[in-house]
């Protein structure tokens, strides 16, 4: 469960965090087929075997990456606002 974070935050950065920065409970922690989980376990490579084992544990690193995302574009944000690189009109 070690490389767990790293594959998720792999996936993550590719393919959720430029479009996604939100998502309910309800999307997250399910294997649905339009959900979040059924969409990373889809580029899961090589696929697992029991997605819905896999999933019990690793949606909460996703949440937790959610969140760490959020907080490193708002901490960016406010250095930046800071600095005076970023002029409000």
């Amino acid at each position: 469960m070690g490389e767990l974070p790293n594959v998720l935050k792999g996936i993550m950065n590719e393919h959720v965090f430029p479009r996604e920065k939100f998502q309910s409970m309800e999307n997250l922690c399910t294997l649905g087929t339009n959900s979040l989980g059924h969409f990373i376990m889809g580029k899961m490579n090589p696929p697992l075997n029991n997605p819905n084992t896999y999933w019990q544990g690793a949606w909460f690193v996703v949440k937790e990456l959610f969140q760490e995302h959020r907080q490193a574009v708002a901490a960016s944000l406010k250095k930046k606002f800071l600095k005076g690189m970023i002029k409000m009109e």
